[in-house]
C-alpha cells in the first residue's frame, strides 16, 4: 500500500524533509523544569507532555532551564546542529482531547546566532500540525535553542511542549 500526506501546506508528523533534525520531548536534548506536567498521546513519538498555563508575572530568567529551579513549567529543545546556516523551525502542536483547553498565547523563545525571537503561538489554530516559529541563522553545534514555558497572558489553558524540527535552507 502506498501511504500519502494529503495537504500539502504542512509537514507530516512522522517525516519530515532530508536533513532536518528534530528534538522532540522524549530526547536527552529536550530539558525540563518544573513539577506540573502530565502526558498526553499522539504527537511525534506517540505522546507530548503539557501544563496548565499561568498569567505572566514578574521576571523570570527565560531560555536556562537550570535557572528555573523549578519555578515555572518550562522546557528547552537544543539540537546539536551539524552546520552552521540557515534554518526553518517548526513546533509540534499535537492534538489530543484532555478537557483543558489549548493556550493561544504560546511564547516560544528562539535563541539564535543573531540574538533572540520570542513567536507568540496560538495553539488552538495549529493542532495536529507544525507551527512556523521562522527562519534563523544558527551556529554550527548547541549554541541555538528554542525554549517555551507556561507562562502565557492566561491562565488554566494547557500548553503543549512536543518536539520542535529545524529544516536547512538552501
Amino acid at each position: 500500500a502506498v501511504l500519502c500526506w494529503l495537504w500539502a501546506d504542512r509537514f507530516s508528523p512522522c517525516l519530515w524533509p532530508t536533513g532536518a533534525i528534530v528534538v522532540d520531548d522524549a530526547d536527552a536534548a529536550f530539558v525540563r523544569s518544573g513539577t506540573q506536567w502530565d502526558v498526553g498521546r499522539g504527537g511525534v513519538g506517540g505522546e507530548a507532555q503539557w501544563a496548565p498555563s499561568e498569567a505572566r508575572s514578574g521576571v523570570v530568567p527565560v531560555g536556562d532551564t537550570g535557572q528555573l529551579n523549578g519555578v515555572v513549567e518550562g522546557g528547552t529543545w537544543r539540537p546539536d546542529l551539524p552546520a552552521e546556516g540557515k534554518y526553518h523551525l517548526y513546533a509540534f502542536v499535537p492534538y489530543w482531547v484532555n478537557g483543558v483547553p489549548d493556550s493561544q498565547a504560546a511564547r516560544y523563545l528562539v535563541r539564535h546566532a543573531d540574538g533572540e525571537r520570542l513567536v507568540v503561538v496560538d495553539q488552538t489554530l495549529h493542532s495536529d500540525r507544525w507551527a512556523d516559529l521562522g527562519v534563523y541563522r544558527f551556529a554550527a553545534g548547541r549554541q541555538g535553542f528554542v525554549y517555551l514555558d507556561n507562562l502565557t497572558d492566561e491562565a488554566g489553558f494547557c500548553v503543549w511542549f512536543d518536539a520542535v524540527l529545524w529544516v536547512p535552507e538552501p
